[in-house]
């Protein structure tokens, strides 16, 4: 199992190798005929991702199904959103709703994920063409950025609530930087080499070096 949701969780038989629903303490769900589900990725939010004929959708935990098979692929539910692939020839990737609703196309590739869950209120996203940023629930895009160059990977961080957004590329060598992005979506500079805590105090360091398990630098307080 990937883990238990509000008393709900798929498991795999020892005997058969066949993944199942299941409440606990009373058992097994009955499924739509023809409907099997996985152990990754489990239950999320309450959805079940399903697979039907070569296609996916997501049942409930009463084994209902309220997103019909109807993608390429599916993903985990995050902050009440899901990355599916459509079926159309270039296998676009797009983050819909927990009513299958598409919110946004032109996301991901086949290969990677694209939707990262809910940040200072909006969708964050990589593009295709490896852009990231901010998504309002309309679909509107706050902010688009580019990776800077020598950049690989992108996390994004809130340390406190309503403040700035503390953006994480990932570098070469296990090396990171560290930038600042307004809740409205302006981008600082990647100033800062480390970044770590919580609430109105954080410990960075502007000209560190790390990697597994070790860090060296000068430190401080922002």
């Amino acid at each position: 199992d990937d883990g238990l949701d509000d008393g709900f969780i798929v498991v795999q038989r020892e005997d058969t190798g066949v993944c199942e629903l299941a409440e606990l303490g009373v058992g097994p769900v009955t499924l739509p005929e023809g409907a099997e589900v996985d152990h990754s990725p489990g239950v999320t939010e309450g959805l079940v991702r399903f697979e039907q004929d070569g296609l996916y959708g997501y049942l409930n935990t009463a084994g209902e199904i309220v997103i019909p098979a109807q993608y390429d692929c599916a993903h985990a539910f995050r902050d009440g959103y899901a990355e599916v692939g459509l079926l159309d020839e270039v296998g676009t990737h797009a983050v819909i709703d927990r009513q299958g609703q598409i919110i946004l196309t032109g996301i991901s590739n086949p290969w990677s994920y694209g939707y990262h869950g809910v940040v200072a209120g909006a969708l964050f996203v990589e593009w295709e063409d490896g852009d990231w940023g901010l998504v309002e629930m309309d679909g509107t895009i706050r902010c688009r950025h580019a990776l800077p160059e020598g950049a690989d990977g992108v996390w994004l961080h809130e340390f406190s609530a309503g403040g700035p957004i503390w953006v994480e590329y990932a570098l070469a060598d296990d090396e990171y930087a560290y930038a600042l992005l307004s809740r409205e979506g302006e981008l600082g500079e990647p100033r800062w080499t480390w970044v770590s805590g919580g609430g109105e105090l954080l410990a960075v360091s502007e000209d560190g070096v790390g990697g597994w398990g070790y860090f060296e630098g000068t430190f401080g307080y922002v």
